[in-house]
């Protein structure tokens, strides 16, 4: 019974602290949107061309809210799922097909190489959708942090009775007093691996970890010598 209090406790905070993020994620956006709204207001934004772009911010912000919302329902939603309520048989290939096209063209436009293992076509047992979003987040994370003409490398692989994901990008490391940080919801590095200032990991490694502990699994992330991998594991046995 104690135990399960404080577990209710830690839970609370947990949420109250959520809820503290999620208010000031959209803090930034919703100025935004009531700056240049008040702009077209009061005709400060007074050519066609000026117009225009104030119009784009506001819908780049509001999709940006929108977005927030759309994983925030996602991530409450895995959250609530069971181990084996979606569990499939499915080859490695048609998990790979999907999510490399979805990635095709966000690949090309940021000039980015990618780069993917010869691996042996095996069929996996896991929930196919939830897979499908934890190495999509992992792909998304990746393009994010990789400057034009850099590479991100995906390898799929079996070992020790498990099925194995990495996803690896070029750029710039990680303080390692941070990495166990990283899969906390709107966790913000204090050293930038991007070129404006910010490295904001959202929702989506958050995502990726509560994937892997529905399937019973493990996420990690390791600094290599010229960037970071990120891995999943799901157990076969």
């Amino acid at each position: 019974l104690s135990d399960s209090i404080n577990n209710l406790k830690d839970d609370v905070v947990s949420r109250e602290q959520l809820i503290r993020d999620m208010s000031h994620e959209f803090k930034t956006p919703i100025a935004a949107v009531k700056g240049y709204a008040e702009g077209l207001k009061f005709g400060i934004a007074n050519s066609p061309e000026k117009v225009e772009k104030y119009c784009d911010v506001i819908v780049n912000q509001c999709d940006k809210m929108d977005n927030l919302v759309k994983s925030m329902l996602n991530l409450s939603k895995i959250d609530s799922m069971k181990s084996d309520e979606e569990k499939s048989t499915f080859l490695i290939s048609e998990l790979n097909e999907t999510i490399e096209s979805s990635f095709e063209m966000k690949l090309l436009d940021n000039h980015i190489n990618f780069v993917k293992n010869e691996y042996s076509d095996q069929f996996i047992r896991a929930d196919f959708m939830l897979m499908q979003q934890a190495i999509s987040n992992y792909l998304d994370n990746a393009i994010r942090h990789t400057s034009h003409g850099g590479t991100v490398e995906i390898n799929y692989m079996f070992e020790n009775n498990g099925f194995k994901v990495t996803v690896f990008n070029t750029g710039e490391t990680i303080n390692n007093n941070e990495l166990e940080h990283l899969w906390d919801v709107f966790y913000k590095v204090d050293k930038s691996r991007t070129q404006n200032g910010t490295a904001n990991y959202g929702v989506g490694l958050a995502i990726v970890k509560k994937v892997a502990d529905i399937h019973d699994g493990k996420v990690w992330v390791e600094n290599q010598d010229n960037g970071v991998l990120f891995g999943i594991f799901i157990p076969q046995s």
